[in-house]
């Protein structure tokens, strides 16, 4: 168990699958294995990382490629597309682009030319500044680490999930347009550090985008204890929200900001980061938490030491919940004498009646 319970794995869907590393040794290999009508194919071409950089482009991308009636799934990571001016993919579904050196006018021609295209995943695209892909009705879409990206435009009509890793945006970095309800939405910061009161309003406007989602993970790994607690205390109203998953150092004040704004919580599945040393810890005036009360009933606890920070949140949370029905707790490394400490202490905190618990 870890964080992958609650998250989705990559399932085999059946079809072929093909790597390439795209090293010039690689350069014969067969085009037709990809343009036949033989079956469905998925296809990863990139090169490796070496001492965490580049060798370079060292490949051109296979242009029949570009016109390959089969091809389903394609991941390209550092290297150079360099398409032909006609693109006809028709069965394209996935595309996930990864630090390709292409600009941003080849990447959009790209995509417009993928009528199927479902699911996209930008990451680490450097060249990308402004992004609009109004023609085409994502299901799936993923924003990684595009540092340069000052805008977003989408047709959220058949969006079902978002992906945002990144620092906090300056302004209003997302456009949707159709309905912009989007069911599930996962969002890592990584910066900035020390957030000004611009930053914590740009994560306001960030979270604004999600305001309908039923399903929401934010991850403040990335950022100082301090920091992430800071944006949270600027958490928005999230009515429709009924699972929440929130990875980082998260105390007891932050905790129950947020669920103040989440009336209809159900689910919350707290990853729990290594609190700093001598980090203060009060004890919060915590008045009524309806959701806590009425609503919550399932709470994860992944990664809990038992530091003094913890043990507050895990009390806040787990004498207060009158309707839980399941509580897991997964414990890092330690002496057996050690957990079954922290496991009759968490249990004697609960006053829901007989829900079921596990500890890992």
């Amino acid at each position: 168990l870890g964080e992958d319970r609650f998250s989705g794995d990559e399932e085999d869907d059946g079809h072929s699958k093909d790597r390439f590393s795209g090293d010039k040794e690689d350069d014969g290999w067969s085009v037709d294995r990809f343009t036949s009508d033989e079956e469905d194919k998925d296809v990863y071409f990139g090169n490796e990382e070496r001492h965490g950089r580049l060798k370079g482009w060292s490949f051109s991308f296979p242009r029949p490629l570009f016109s390959s009636a089969v091809l389903r799934s394609l991941r390209v990571s550092h290297g150079r597309l360099n398409p032909p001016a006609a693109i006809v993919l028709p069965s394209l579904e996935t595309l996930h682009l990864t630090e390709v050196g292409d600009s941003e006018e080849t990447i959009q021609r790209l995509v417009s030319s993928c009528p199927r295209l479902a699911d996209l995943t930008l990451e680490s695209c450097s060249k990308l500044i402004r992004v609009s892909f109004l023609d085409k009705r994502l299901r799936r879409f993923a924003l990684l680490c595009c540092h340069s990206v000052v805008s977003v435009s989408l047709d959220a009509s058949e969006l079902h999930f978002l992906h945002y890793r990144g620092a906090v945006p300056a302004g209003s970095l997302f456009a949707f347009h159709g309905s912009p309800w989007i069911p599930s939405s996962t969002i890592k910061l990584c910066g900035p550090n020390q957030p000004s009161e611009k930053d914590l309003t740009g994560f306001q406007l960030l979270l604004e985008n999600f305001e309908a989602a039923k399903h929401l993970h934010l991850n403040f790994s990335r950022l100082r204890c301090s920091d992430g607690r800071k944006f949270l205390v600027g958490f928005p109203a999230f009515s429709s929200l009924h699972k929440l998953e929130l990875t980082g150092c998260l105390d007891s004040h932050s905790i129950t900001r947020v669920l103040q704004q989440t009336p209809n919580l159900e689910i919350l599945s707290l990853f729990l980061k290594r609190d700093p040393e001598h980090s203060p810890v009060t004890i919060p005036d915590v008045p009524a938490v309806l959701c806590l009360q009425q609503r919550l009933k399932e709470i994860n606890l992944v990664h809990y030491r038992g530091s003094l920070a913890q043990r507050m949140l895990a009390q806040l949370l787990l004498g207060n919940a009158l309707v839980l029905q399941a509580l897991c707790v997964v414990f890092p490394n330690k002496s057996l004498q050690v957990k079954t400490k922290l496991m009759t202490e968490i249990k004697g905190w609960v006053v829901s009646k007989s829900p079921k618990m596990s500890f890992l």
